[in-house]
């Protein structure tokens, strides 16, 4: 984990903002994957823990990804 972490890093240059929906249910990739690339970037990476696994996250957050969508859009 700790050297996925030093490969993102060199987004800190990067004046990109990042926001992760991490399913808190993923058996695939731990949502501590997650937590520690935000900890390790706050400025960069917003993370939202969400209900849902690896593959039907989106499903279960599909209003508030139209809402912050609609909300960068200017719309």
């Amino acid at each position: 984990m700790a050297n996925f972490v030093r490969k993102i890093a060199v987004f800190s240059d990067i004046s990109t903002r990042f926001t992760i929906y991490h399913g808190m249910s993923d058996d695939l990739i731990p949502i501590r994957m997650s937590t520690e690339l935000a900890n390790a970037h706050p400025s960069q990476v917003t993370l939202h823990p969400s209900p849902g696994g690896h593959n039907d996250v989106l499903l279960h957050i599909q209003t508030q990804l139209k809402a912050e969508t609609l909300k960068l859009s200017g719309l």
